[in-house]
């Protein structure tokens, strides 16, 4: 889990988590998460009896967390108690850098290009202060 604002990096989650990691396919996602919309991956992987894993960058956004209900309509709010009982379970690591902002004719738009920011050691840690 990360926040919209961030990418993740491939190559450091795959040395967290010692495999190697793509992202899912369409067709993937719909197989493994049947009562969501196509393409949407639900927040709380243990609802699913996957692990959940948080990016360190959320650690300075515990206001209220917004994260979608399974479609593309609908979010849910928590506040920032209610999302650390959600994620008592999930482990903590650094796998994100922030995503690169285009300027054009005063549209922000995602870029093209991402900066990578690998760490010596990467390690997933049991969730203490995430």
């Amino acid at each position: 889990m990360l926040p919209a604002t961030r990418d993740v990096d491939l190559d450091t989650f795959s040395d967290l988590t010692r495999e190697r990691v793509e992202f899912a396919k369409e067709y993937e996602l719909t197989i493994l998460f049947s009562d969501c919309a196509v393409g949407a991956v639900p927040a709380l992987g243990s609802a699913y009896g996957l692990p959940t894993i948080i990016d360190q960058s959320m650690k300075a956004r515990w206001d209220d967390i917004y994260f979608e209900a399974g479609d593309y309509e609908e979010l849910i709010r928590v506040s920032s108690d209610q999302f650390r009982r959600l994620t008592a379970d999930a482990h903590c690591a650094a796998f994100s850098h922030s995503a690169i902002r285009d300027r054009i004719d005063g549209i922000c738009t995602l870029g093209g290009g991402r900066i990578t920011a690998r760490s010596a050691a990467p390690s997933v840690q049991k969730r203490t202060g995430c």
